[in-house]
């Protein structure tokens, strides 16, 4: 090919490339609430599907629930970035951090994954692992939790 024909280096590297398929997935969170007859958290130990867990709210926004959106190539990686969101150490699409006023997830809470009309539910497993679950029951709102500590933003 003809060199005034043949495209440049820059031009080439600067071309626009298909862009990978990926779903927007939005993220909430939900606190394993569960307590011993002692008045221990019980979460330490993992979420079992008696558990009752409470929805995490805004705290800038009351009556909110506090929502994360993420991109990602399919469900696998959506829970891993929602994991990272939760625990505090990455932000989400919109460069939105978990309020460092609220306690972030551990083990035995719970992430919701949704898209479209279809959610998905995680527990928070010990060293960085996630289980999927495949249901769970309704989420308490906060107004009918009784205060504790760990629940206090």
């Amino acid at each position: 090919m003809p060199a005034h024909r043949r495209p440049s280096l820059l031009r080439t590297l600067l071309r626009p490339t298909t862009p990978h398929t990926t779903t927007r997935y939005t993220m909430t969170g939900l606190m394993n609430v569960t307590t011993s007859p002692h008045g221990w958290s019980e979460r330490h130990y993992g979420f079992q599907p008696w558990h009752p867990l409470a929805q995490v709210h805004d705290p800038a926004h009351p009556g909110h629930l506090l929502t994360f959106t993420i991109d990602a190539a399919d469900l696998h990686t959506a829970a891993t970035r929602a994991r990272a969101i939760a625990t505090a150490t990455a932000a989400d699409l919109h460069s939105t951090w978990w309020p460092p006023t609220m306690n972030r997830l551990a083990t035995g809470d719970v992430i919701a994954l949704t898209t479209g009309d279809t959610t998905r539910y995680f527990a928070l497993a010990p060293h960085g692992a996630l289980t999927a679950l495949p249901c769970i029951n309704d989420p308490i709102p906060p107004a009918h939790l009784p205060r504790r500590p760990a629940l206090a933003s």
